[in-house]
């Protein structure tokens, strides 16, 4: 009896079991990365300063440097002032280095690499990103030194995360003045300098596990190579704020909200939903836009005389947000009956009409 009580308990938490499962699964969604902007320079010394300009939300900043010579030398790097952190390095007879900054300004502001040593050359690539995360936007890093000289190779990286970035920063450790080219999907920023060639490529992963990147160029060449996976924020819900109504008749009003956030995954869907009761749930009418910013739309098909609840919303990949509560009442019709009564002059606010009924009884609406 123990045993048939103990399944028929299991059996009543299977649905809240599931239930939570899928909620987990709907509020682990991730944002979008999206490339955002890159800058390159160059100098013939131990430092150099690029323009590079930023914007859009969890923004993530990656420079790649790349010295010549380079052996054992560590560079520094700012963005308007603010220190970079060096999140990988391989270095030989030049060096290849990637330093990134969570939450760069916005603008356009100066990326400062500084490199100490007999350093004579320095090639700079900025690289960009929004719908990163801000609290572990570095996934998986590597640094590999290709000692053949060769016109091509291809090696195999694992990803911690779905829907992350790898950015690749790769140097010639030789002459090689004719440029790189990446194949498989990447975009890539190439670079001449001191008669070496340096790039900086990103591409967008759907999937976590083993990849296979590749480079070609022309020439044969020895290559530094540093790659590191950025990873996708976590999407949220869309932040609705600002109940507005207005045009209040006995049945009808114009209703709208204010979107300030999408909670960095697209809105599917908006509007307004409408109710007698707080936090209203039901009534909710589609007002047909998918973007954020104030919104408006006419409800029609409410009840006369009544205190009316109402709310934008806002949905998305992870759910929907709401607004806070707006409240308005709805008009309601005055009744005169001129064989009882004395009244001699009516005066009706804006947006209030008078009917006459049978010739004797009006009706003000």
């Amino acid at each position: 009896m123990k045993k048939i009580n103990q399944l028929l308990n299991m059996r009543k938490l299977l649905p809240i079991l599931i239930a939570v499962i899928l909620f987990s699964e709907i509020y682990s969604a991730s944002a979008a990365i999206a490339f955002d902007a890159s800058s390159t320079g160059q100098s013939a010394s131990s430092s150099v300063n690029v323009t590079h300009t930023t914007s859009g939300n969890n923004r993530l900043l990656v420079v790649c440097v790349h010295t010549v010579p380079g052996a054992g030398y560590h560079c520094t790097a700012t963005y308007n002032g603010v220190s970079m952190t060096e999140k990988a390095y391989m270095g030989d007879i030049s060096t290849v280095s990637i330093f990134t900054l969570v939450a760069p300004a916005t603008g356009s502001h100066t990326i400062a690499v500084s490199c100490g040593g007999s350093v004579s050359q320095i090639n700079v690539v900025g690289l960009s990103f929004t719908g990163v995360s801000q609290t572990t936007p570095i996934g998986n890093t590597e640094n590999l030194a290709w000692g053949n000289r060769v016109t091509t190779h291809t090696w195999n990286f694992t990803l911690s995360n779905t829907n992350s970035y790898t950015v690749e920063c790769q140097g010639t450790q030789e002459d090689n003045s004719s440029g790189m080219t990446q194949s498989g999907g990447q975009t890539g920023f190439s670079l001449n300098g001191g008669s070496m060639t340096m790039a900086g490529a990103y591409k967008a992963q759907t999937s976590s596990g083993a990849i296979t990147l590749s480079n070609s160029w022309s020439g044969n060449a020895q290559i530094l190579e540093t790659i590191i996976e950025i990873n996708a924020a976590s999407a949220t819900i869309p932040i609705v704020t600002t109940p507005t109504s207005s045009s209040v008749t006995t049945n009808s009003a114009i209703m709208g909200a204010n979107i300030t956030s999408d909670g960095d995954a697209a809105i599917t869907a908006r509007g307004t939903c409408w109710g007698t009761s707080v936090n209203p749930t039901t009534n909710c009418v589609a007002e047909g836009g998918t973007t954020t910013g104030v919104y408006t739309q006419a409800i029609t098909g409410l009840p006369i005389g009544t205190l009316i609840y109402y709310r934008g919303y806002a949905t998305n990949s992870v759910g929907t947000g709401y607004s806070t509560d707006g409240t308005f009442t709805t008009l309601f019709p005055a009744s005169v009956n001129w064989n009882n009564s004395n009244v001699q002059e009516i005066t009706l606010a804006n947006n209030r009409s008078f009917t006459f009924i049978n010739g004797k009884t009006e009706h003000a609406r």
